[in-house]
Protein backbone atom coordinates (compact mmCIF):
# COMPACT_ATOMS: atom_id res chain seq x y z
CA UNK A 1 0.00 0.00 0.00
CA UNK A 2 2.74 2.04 0.65
CA UNK A 3 4.35 2.11 -2.65
CA UNK A 4 1.20 4.17 -3.88
CA UNK A 5 2.11 7.14 -2.25
CA UNK A 6 4.49 9.72 -3.40
CA UNK A 7 6.64 11.59 -0.95
CA UNK A 8 4.58 14.77 -1.53
CA UNK A 9 1.41 13.14 -0.84
CA UNK A 10 2.60 11.34 2.45
CA UNK A 11 3.71 15.20 3.69
CA UNK A 12 0.61 16.42 2.16
CA UNK A 13 -1.33 13.46 4.99
CA UNK A 14 0.93 14.89 7.60
CA UNK A 15 -1.45 18.44 7.53
CA UNK A 16 -4.68 16.36 7.29
CA UNK A 17 -5.91 17.29 10.77
CA UNK A 18 -5.87 13.56 13.08
CA UNK A 19 -9.37 13.34 14.40
CA UNK A 20 -8.60 13.14 18.45
CA UNK A 21 -9.60 9.93 19.11
CA UNK A 22 -7.68 9.10 16.07
CA UNK A 23 -4.93 10.57 17.50
CA UNK A 24 -5.05 9.19 21.37
CA UNK A 25 -5.35 5.52 19.01
CA UNK A 26 -2.09 5.90 17.88
CA UNK A 27 -0.31 7.38 20.59
CA UNK A 28 -1.51 3.83 22.85
CA UNK A 29 -0.34 2.30 19.54
CA UNK A 30 2.93 4.15 19.78
CA UNK A 31 3.17 3.18 23.59
CA UNK A 32 3.50 -0.43 22.64
CA UNK A 33 5.14 0.09 19.24
CA UNK A 34 8.33 1.49 22.22
CA UNK A 35 7.88 -1.99 24.14
CA UNK A 36 8.46 -3.59 20.90
CA UNK A 37 11.32 -1.79 19.38
CA UNK A 38 13.20 -1.40 23.09
CA UNK A 39 12.09 -5.69 23.30
CA UNK A 40 12.98 -7.04 19.66
CA UNK A 41 9.59 -8.06 19.70
CA UNK A 42 8.51 -9.98 16.20
CA UNK A 43 5.19 -7.94 16.51
CA UNK A 44 7.47 -4.97 15.84
CA UNK A 45 7.08 -5.11 11.95
CA UNK A 46 3.56 -5.81 12.20
CA UNK A 47 2.87 -3.43 14.42
CA UNK A 48 4.68 -0.60 12.09
CA UNK A 49 2.75 -2.03 9.30
CA UNK A 50 -0.63 -1.08 10.94
CA UNK A 51 0.66 2.21 11.68
CA UNK A 52 1.23 3.60 8.27
CA UNK A 53 -1.48 1.96 7.07
CA UNK A 54 -3.78 3.93 9.77
CA UNK A 55 -1.80 6.90 8.70
CA UNK A 56 -2.54 6.59 5.01
CA UNK A 57 -6.18 6.39 6.09
CA UNK A 58 -6.14 8.73 8.89
CA UNK A 59 -3.64 11.62 8.39
CA UNK A 60 0.15 10.96 9.94
CA UNK A 61 0.40 12.58 12.90
CA UNK A 62 4.01 12.95 14.42
CA UNK A 63 3.66 9.88 16.79
CA UNK A 64 3.20 7.99 13.31
CA UNK A 65 6.79 9.16 11.85
CA UNK A 66 8.26 6.20 13.62
CA UNK A 67 6.44 3.71 11.84
CA UNK A 68 8.08 4.90 8.93
CA UNK A 69 11.77 5.46 10.05
CA UNK A 70 11.07 1.82 11.33
CA UNK A 71 9.99 0.46 7.75
CA UNK A 72 13.11 1.78 6.76
CA UNK A 73 14.85 -0.04 9.40
CA UNK A 74 13.47 -3.45 8.36
CA UNK A 75 14.01 -2.82 4.74
CA UNK A 76 18.01 -2.76 5.11
CA UNK A 77 17.65 -5.30 8.20
CA UNK A 78 15.36 -7.49 6.81
CA UNK A 79 15.53 -7.20 2.98
CA UNK A 80 19.25 -5.96 2.58
CA UNK A 81 17.30 -3.41 0.87
CA UNK A 82 19.92 -0.27 1.00
CA UNK A 83 18.19 1.74 -1.51
CA UNK A 84 14.90 0.85 -0.12
CA UNK A 85 15.46 2.01 3.89
CA UNK A 86 17.42 5.23 2.37
CA UNK A 87 14.11 6.23 0.04
CA UNK A 88 11.40 5.45 3.25
CA UNK A 89 14.22 7.64 6.25
CA UNK A 90 14.19 10.64 3.65
CA UNK A 91 10.45 9.68 4.12
CA UNK A 92 10.39 9.93 7.65
CA UNK A 93 12.53 12.78 7.64
CA UNK A 94 10.29 14.98 5.37
CA UNK A 95 7.12 14.37 7.35
CA UNK A 96 9.36 15.40 10.52
CA UNK A 97 10.47 18.49 8.90
CA UNK A 98 6.31 19.10 7.95
CA UNK A 99 5.38 18.50 11.34
CA UNK A 100 8.05 20.89 12.37
CA UNK A 101 6.73 23.55 10.14
CA UNK A 102 2.91 23.08 11.07
CA UNK A 103 3.71 23.36 14.71
CA UNK A 104 5.80 26.90 13.83
CA UNK A 105 8.36 26.15 17.19
CA UNK A 106 11.67 27.07 16.85
CA UNK A 107 11.92 23.96 19.22
CA UNK A 108 12.92 20.84 17.86
CA UNK A 109 10.47 18.07 18.25
CA UNK A 110 11.42 15.02 20.16
CA UNK A 111 10.51 12.22 18.52
CA UNK A 112 11.22 8.51 18.23
CA UNK A 113 11.87 8.52 14.54
CA UNK A 114 14.82 10.67 14.67
CA UNK A 115 16.59 8.24 17.25
CA UNK A 116 15.69 5.51 15.00
CA UNK A 117 17.02 6.99 11.71
CA UNK A 118 20.66 7.61 13.39
CA UNK A 119 21.30 4.21 14.98
CA UNK A 120 19.80 1.95 12.77
CA UNK A 121 19.52 3.79 9.17
CA UNK A 122 22.41 6.50 8.93
CA UNK A 123 25.33 4.11 10.39
CA UNK A 124 24.98 2.87 6.84
CA UNK A 125 25.57 5.83 4.84
CA UNK A 126 27.27 8.45 7.29
CA UNK A 127 30.57 8.67 8.66
CA UNK A 128 30.95 7.68 11.99
CA UNK A 129 31.54 10.97 12.94
CA UNK A 130 28.69 12.40 12.20
CA UNK A 131 26.60 9.41 13.74
CA UNK A 132 28.17 9.90 17.10
CA UNK A 133 27.11 14.21 17.12
CA UNK A 134 23.65 13.37 16.04
CA UNK A 135 23.75 11.06 18.90
CA UNK A 136 24.94 13.78 21.01
CA UNK A 137 22.60 15.89 19.45
CA UNK A 138 19.26 13.63 19.91
CA UNK A 139 20.15 12.89 23.67
CA UNK A 140 20.78 16.81 24.50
Amino acid sequence: IASKFSIDHMTNLCEKAVDNSEHRAVKIVDAFYTSCYVSSSPFLPLLACAIMQFSFQHGICQEATAAFATFGTLKIFLAGDYAGGRHWAGVARAMEKKHQSIIKSNMNMETHANLILVIAVDIWFQPPREVSRNLVTYHH
